[in-house]
């Protein structure tokens, strides 16, 4: 015991440091297979680093690709929603150029030709005839009062309506609605002016058109009565000899200017004596 303290002190008795252990070549290998390098475990930890950063954003593509797919599939959806119901048909049968018979996209529906229901006619009157006013079955009345007494065109029958007091909007509409032929009228008007006067033919024309008669009315209506011009001439020639002095050429030229022909004009002057 004693000999092994003094191996381990001097020569002047202090303490010596132990021995450096020696390491061998063998225990130097063994720990180089146990233990990694630092190189190797340092590209190893960027390997999975990069696969990891890798799959994350392959990850991220793919959530950013879905999101796009269902914006897409959401606005389809809206768009369908939106769109007119068709019927479920082939490109083929939607062309105008492949199907002729189909009517172009815009085109005007064909009338239906269906009958229409039992009836159908008198509702029809009896919804326009609810809507008729008081005033306008008035107006109406009237005119038909009228046209029962004298002849009138339709522009005379407005202006007579509105002379006792109906608005021109219900006078129009009675005028309209009144059941009148309005030749017929402008033959019973001549026919009652050559009862109280007389006129050349174009003379009764000019007064048919200033009571608001038509040219054709008028013009159709002069040829229509049965009346003998001369006699028409002499009758007139005989008022203004009633009224007034004229030379024969003087009576003449006044029956020529009421529309009368020269061949009447004279006819009528001779009848009266001149």
């Amino acid at each position: 015991m004693a000999v092994a303290i003094a191996a381990g002190l001097d020569g002047d008795g202090s303490p010596q440091p132990a021995p450096a252990a020696t390491t061998t070549t063998a225990s130097l290998q063994e720990q180089s297979e146990s233990q990694p390098t630092v190189p190797a475990r340092t590209q190893a930890e960027r390997e999975a680093k990069a696969r990891a950063e890798d799959a994350a954003a392959a990850r991220k593509d793919l959530a950013a690709q879905e999101e796009k797919e269902s914006a897409l599939a959401a606005s389809a959806e809206q768009a369908s929603a939106a769109e007119v119901p068709r019927d479920d048909v082939s490109d083929d049968e939607e062309s105008p150029v492949n199907n002729p018979d189909r009517e172009p996209a815009g085109a005007a529906p064909t009338p239906s030709m269906e009958p229409e229901a039992p009836g159908a006619d008198e509702n029809r009157s009896q919804s326009q005839s609810s809507e008729i006013t008081v005033s306008q079955q008035n107006a109406l009345r009237s005119a038909n009062s009228y046209l029962a007494f004298t002849a009138f065109s339709h522009s005379g029958l407005i202006r007579q309506l509105e002379f006792e007091g109906f608005s021109r909007a219900d006078a129009t509409w009675a005028a309209d609605n009144v059941s009148a032929d309005w030749n017929e009228q402008a033959r019973l008007s001549a026919r009652s002016y050559l009862d109280f006067s007389a006129f050349s033919r174009t003379g009764l024309i000019r007064q048919l058109e200033f009571e608001g008669f038509s040219t054709q009315q008028a013009t159709q209506a002069a040829g229509a009565v049965s009346v003998d011009w001369n006699e028409q001439a002499a009758k007139s020639a005989e008022s203004y000899l009633q009224f007034s002095a004229f030379s024969r050429s003087g009576l003449i030229d006044q029956l020529m200017f009421e529309g009368f022909t020269r061949e009447q004009a004279e006819y009528g002057v001779n009848r009266a004596g001149l």
